[in-house]
């Protein structure tokens, strides 16, 4: 759709080009998936702790939607192994 590979918090273009979505580098980012209404544009991100953001390519925002370990109310562990 837009050209670009996006490896963690960087998008890489065509042309080698790269850029940063700044909000998200400290984020530990377990997954990237299609937008399901505007996927030319936009990707969802998920992180390992659980956030969910939309991110728009164009500008490099991120938006948090939501928390999924709160929203599916997951038991959190000390542990994070169990």
């Amino acid at each position: 759709w837009t050209d670009q590979i996006i490896i963690g918090p960087y998008v890489i273009d065509a042309r080698r080009n790269i850029r940063v979505i700044e909000s998200l580098q400290h984020v530990r980012i377990g997954a990237m998936a299609e937008h399901l209404q505007t996927p030319e544009t936009h990707v969802y991100v998920v992180s390992m702790d659980g956030p969910l953001y939309e991110v728009d390519l164009t500008t490099l925002s991120a938006t948090k939607l939501l928390d999924l370990v709160d929203a599916l109310a997951i038991p959190v562990s000390a542990d994070p192994h169990t």
